[in-house]
């Protein structure tokens, strides 16, 4: 087999593993009944909380996770080479125009890296992206949320915490997101 085939039949699964899969279930997927585990544990320690997370949008303007507190946001991490996260930006720019009034915020943060950002802001014109994008060159979202693939995307109750996650591709119709935003908007914001 020639080398360059080898090198292309061993570095297709890397790639793709690292962007996350199309059936939504993406790179945790994999980890199947450890991840239920995981989360039957968690369910038992408490809600937890969306880290503290800070930056720049494409604007400049600095941005803030803490003070979204009362809001129900949709955090989506993304990354201009992934397909995937390409593909879902229309499906995130249609929620946050269908729910923004009931009190959704939607945020991306692309960790691009800083040479890509020209690719990242010709993303959101071709897209017509209406939500803030924040630009992560570091990947500081990426160990203090243990993505492991792209996209990722949380959901982050009024309280400030975690509710709902997916590593993967969101489809348009998902009733697993559907059925977490009606839950997250209908809470009252804490008092």
């Amino acid at each position: 087999m020639p080398h360059t085939l080898r090198v292309l039949l061993v570095a297709a699964p890397l790639v793709f593993a690292a962007c996350g899969d199309r059936s939504g279930g993406g790179a945790a997927s994999a980890e199947g009944a450890d991840n239920s585990a995981a989360q039957a544990d968690a369910a038992a320690k408490g809600p937890e909380l969306a880290p503290p997370f800070t930056g720049k949008d494409l604007q400049g303007k600095d941005f803030d996770l803490a003070a979204l507190r009362g809001k129900v946001v949709l955090l989506n991490v993304w990354a201009s080479w992934c397909e995937p996260c390409k593909e879902e930006l229309p499906t995130l720019a249609d929620l946050y125009r269908e729910r923004g009034h009931e009190g959704l915020v939607v945020v991306g943060v692309s960790i691009d890296a800083k040479r890509a950002e020209g690719m990242v802001r010709a993303l959101v014109r071709e897209h017509r992206v209406p939500y803030p994008v924040i630009l992560d060159t570091q990947s500081t979202i990426v160990p203090k949320l243990k993505v492991s693939g792209y996209p990722t995307t949380v959901l982050i109750g009024r309280d400030g915490a975690l509710r709902w996650r997916r590593d993967g591709l969101l489809e348009r119709d998902d009733p697993e997101l559907a059925g977490a935003l009606k839950e997250a908007l209908d809470e009252a914001a804490p008092g």
